[in-house]
């Protein structure tokens, strides 16, 4: 199954994820446990471990949690919040879900855009990340990496700044994940786990900007996570 794209409004996202959901994975695999015009609470194991929590706050933008279990209403068991300030209003947003991966790219027109990871990467663990594109640490403290599996905190290892070759093409990276006590994350062979279909590109946008193409689309950036301890300089690119 090869990356797809799914147009998400800021009128009604609730319905149109969950609707991206059951397009993609099929709705055997996906269990909506709660559904509002504000809130959407699943399970989907081909990209979370966790029950899942988006939290359309205020009519702006998008909130991320995750729990162990749903219990009633919008409260879900052990929440941790990996993805939101409640500022800033989005302009638009992109959706892209792979096999394995979810994909949440906003712009937002005031102040703070994000972005929106859920994922199992290629060893079976699986990672929640959320990044804010704006510097002020303060703005960032509820954006986390976290793989899910083993309860620990994640860091992107990305690009620090962009070029091209001499014919002018940029270059793509597969995500390089680590915990926060240095180890990278790894496959059984040892060699580096990543997410598939999800890339860091040799090229820097803005936190205002970020590019939808026909087939691709390409974060924006610089983004934080976590107090400004993780800082993504280059985009974050999905192909479909």
């Amino acid at each position: 199954m090869a990356n797809a794209y799914y147009t998400v409004g800021t009128t009604a996202p609730i319905a149109e994820i969950k609707a991206a959901l059951i397009s993609q994975y099929g709705s055997g695999n996906v269990t909506v446990y709660y559904e509002t015009t504000s809130y959407l609470i699943f399970s989907c194991g081909a990209i979370a471990n966790k029950v899942i929590k988006l939290y359309w706050y205020s009519t702006s933008n998008f909130m991320a949690y995750y729990g162990d279990a749903w219990t009633s209403g919008s409260t879900i068991t052990n929440q941790v919040q990996f993805m939101g300030y409640g500022g800033g209003t989005a302009s638009e947003q992109h959706l892209v879900l792979g096999d394995n991966v979810f994909f949440l790219a906003a712009l937002c027109s005031t102040l703070l855009s994000l972005i929106t990871i859920i994922a199992k990467m290629t060893n079976n663990d699986y990672v929640c990340i959320g990044l804010m594109g704006n510097s002020a640490s303060t703005y960032n403290s509820n954006c986390r990496g976290v793989n899910t599996t083993d309860a620990v905190d994640v860091r992107l290892s990305t690009l620090d700044y962009k070029f091209a070759s001499s014919a002018g093409k940029l270059y793509k990276q597969n995500l390089i994940i680590a915990k926060t006590n240095g180890t990278a994350e790894q496959n059984a062979d040892g060699s580096l786990a990543t997410i598939n279909g999800l890339y860091n590109i040799s090229h820097s946008l803005s936190n205002a900007t970020l590019l939808k193409g026909t087939n691709y689309l390409m974060s924006t950036s610089n983004m934080y996570m976590l107090d400004l301890a993780m800082y993504l300089k280059t985009c974050l690119f999905a192909e479909f």
